[in-house]
This record gives structure tokens, C-alpha cells and sequence, in this order.
């Protein structure tokens, strides 16, 4: 489950823990509720792919960066939470034609429409998505939906303006 980066830098409110499984973050409280649940998601979903796409459950956190994440020492738990978040991505498959990687039960999706010779796009090209996805870095960068909406919005006014000046030989 590739979500783009490890559960969220230790600063003010709840400690978030990454799950060395998914890769998601939660609370101290109900990650181990989390992982029990998870662990019988991520056998059920590998025993749907065929053998040679499936990998083995990921080896839990040790008993010492356990013992230190409880601790509370926020060092500790990023550098917990960085292993995790790297554990997590090694689960994903890579697809065949243009080299993204999927969660396992996702590939099949993708390859509905990549095609071989399809090469993936570097991180950070323009998608359809554009300056208004959630996942620009200009919208990363300010955080939250709101804003990202407005700057979508503002993206959008200024493209069909520039158009618009274009196609009446640009006066105005």
C-alpha cells in the first residue's frame, strides 16, 4: 500500500506509528489492534495471487524498537516508523510494462490498461492531475483540501485566461 511517505513527522498531537505491514499510520493505542486485522488482510489478499507474485508476511518490529517506540522518544519512533514505511513498500509488485509498483491485489487492475513499451512517468512530470491533485507538491506544501482546491481553482482560472488571450489574437 504505497501511500507516498511514512506516517507523518513527530510534532504536537498524537504519536502516529507506522504499520510495518501496510505502511498506514495510527495511534499508539490502536495499532495493535490494526496489525491483527492486517496481518489476516495481507494472507487472505496473497493467497488470490498467483504463487510466484507472493510474498511472505514482513518480519515485525523487534522487541527493542518496540520497547523504544513505547517509550515515547520521538527519534526513536521515526527511525521505527521510517523501517516500517520501507518494509511496507518492499511488499509492493512492480508492474511489468512501466515499472510502477501496486499492491499486489492492484496490479491486476493496471494492467488492464498499461501496455508493454508504457514507461513510467518521473516523480514530480505534469499528469492529468496537474497543480490542483492532492498529491501536487504545491498542494502538499500548503496542506489540506481547501487549499488545494482553491489553488486548483486559481491554477484553471489563469490557464483559461491564458486561452482565452490567445484566441483573440490576444487582445485584452
Amino acid at each position: 500500500m504505497d501511500f507516498g511517505a511514512p506516517a507523518k513527522k513527530m510534532g504536537r498531537g498524537p504519536k502516529m506509528i507506522t504499520c510495518y505491514i501496510c505502511g498506514r499510520g495510527f495511534g499508539t493505542k490502536s495499532l495493535e489492534i490494526h496489525q491483527k486485522t492486517c496481518k489476516k488482510m495481507f494472507v487472505v489478499e496473497q493467497q488470490k495471487l498467483p504463487p510466484h507474485m507472493r510474498k511472505p508476511l514482513p518480519e515485525p518490529p523487534s522487541e527493542e524498537e518496540l520497547a523504544k517506540m513505547k517509550s515515547g522518544d520521538r527519534g526513536a519512533i521515526e527511525a521505527a516508523n521510517d523501517a516500517a514505511w520501507k518494509r511496507a513498500q518492499e511488499l509492493l509488485a512492480p508492474c511489468p510494462h512501466c515499472g510502477r509498483t501496486f499492491n499486489p491485489d492492484r496490479l491486476p487492475i493496471h494492467l488492464r490498461s498499461c501496455r508493454p513499451g508504457n514507461e513510467a512517468k518521473p516523480v514530480g512530470a505534469p499528469t492529468l492531475g496537474g497543480a490542483g491533485a492532492p498529491n501536487h507538491p504545491a498542494v502538499r506544501a500548503k496542506g489540506g483540501r481547501r487549499e488545494s482546491e482553491e489553488l486548483g481553482r486559481t491554477v484553471l482560472a489563469a490557464a483559461l485566461s491564458d486561452h482565452e488571450g490567445a484566441s483573440d489574437g490576444g487582445a485584452g
